[in-house]
Order: C-alpha cells, then sequence, then structure tokens
C-alpha cells in the first residue's frame, strides 16, 4: 500500500472589511465647493468612501448602499467600485438633486464577512436647510407712544429669541448690529 502526505495550509478569513472617510465631488476637486453647489443648486453629488479588505476581496454586487431620508428609504443601484486588496477599494455613488438624510453602506467580502456603516453627521448627513431661522426682538423700557413702535426714551433692553425649525441643521450663531457698527 503506498500512501503519501501532504500539508496543507487553510487561511481563514474573519476579518470585516473597514470604511473611510467619506469625501463629496461634484466637478471641480474642491470639496466644500462641491458640496456648496449641491446645496445651492439641488444638483446631484458623487459620494466616494474608501474601504480596506485586505483578506478575501469585495465585489460590488455584494455591497448595498441605502439613501435614508425622512421620507423615503432607497438602494442605490448605480454604484463603482475600483481598486483591491493590496491598495484597497474606492467606493462611488450619485444621489439624487434632492436627497437629504444619511446613508448605509452594507459590504459583504468573498468569505461572507458583513460590514456595515450608518454613516452619520460628520461624514455622511447631507442636509439642505431651506428655512431661515425666525428671529424676534422685544425692546422693553419707555416707549414714545407717537413716535411708533420703535421709538424709546433712556435705558432699552432688547430680547432676542431665535427659533430654527431645521433641527437636524442647527443654528451656528447670532449677530447683531446697533446703528450701523460692526456685528456682535
Amino acid at each position: 500500500l503506498n500512501t503519501k502526505t501532504e500539508s496543507v495550509t487553510i487561511k481563514m478569513d474573519t476579518t470585516v472589511s473597514t470604511f473611510g472617510t467619506a469625501s463629496y465631488k461634484q466637478g471641480t476637486n474642491n470639496p466644500v465647493v462641491n458640496l456648496w453647489n449641491f446645496i445651492m443648486g439641488k444638483e446631484v453629488i458623487t459620494v466616494t468612501v474608501p474601504i480596506t479588505e485586505k483578506d478575501s476581496g469585495l465585489d460590488k454586487d455584494n455591497i448595498i448602499v441605502t439613501l435614508k431620508s425622512d421620507s423615503t428609504t432607497t438602494t442605490v443601484v448605480d454604484k463603482a467600485l475600483s481598486g483591491n486588496q493590496k491598495d484597497g477599494y474606492s467606493l462611488s455613488f450619485t444621489t439624487t438633486e434632492d436627497f437629504m438624510g444619511t446613508y448605509t453602506i452594507s459590504a459583504v467580502d468573498t468569505a461572507g464577512n458583513i460590514a456595515e456603516a450608518s454613516l452619520q453627521p460628520a461624514d455622511s448627513k447631507i442636509v439642505v436647510d431651506t428655512k431661515a431661522p425666525t428671529v424676534t426682538l422685544t425692546p422693553s423700557g419707555t416707549a414714545l407712544k407717537e413716535a411708533g413702535d420703535w421709538a424709546y426714551t433712556g435705558t432699552v433692553a432688547i430680547g432676542i429669541s431665535v427659533e430654527d425649525e431645521e433641527v437636524s441643521s442647527g443654528l451656528k450663531s447670532v449677530t447683531y448690529s446697533i446703528d450701523g457698527e460692526a456685528a456682535v
């Protein structure tokens, strides 16, 4: 009886892919201008996310991108995957011109490991705030009845109230100017 023994090494891939920081492009190489053009021009924007998968590799058909806004959830069909295991991958997809929300990426490598990322405000929340905040000024003091609503004598305290209905974008700052002086 002849027997031959061979040794085989099997590497088990249990490492999930990792996602890098997203970038946004819309015709220029300046990401700030691109995001501004998207917000103001209501045009589409291309989102690119680097993905690291060093072991078994990725296939674009096993990557699901979901766009979620307040009213809809859409799966992105048109996406591109470039790169390789050694140098890393780059996933690109395009949003619609009216998209406001977050996106989720689910990537299954060829070994079946699932990586999911719901990319949130700092990385991916695209918000188009179309409503200006409401500013209300309330003076208190001695009003001159005959001069109108904003005629006062002596010291006048002015209360400032600001409301912003767009909770997702928030209020960055409030400035004011008195008699054309520098804004405070």
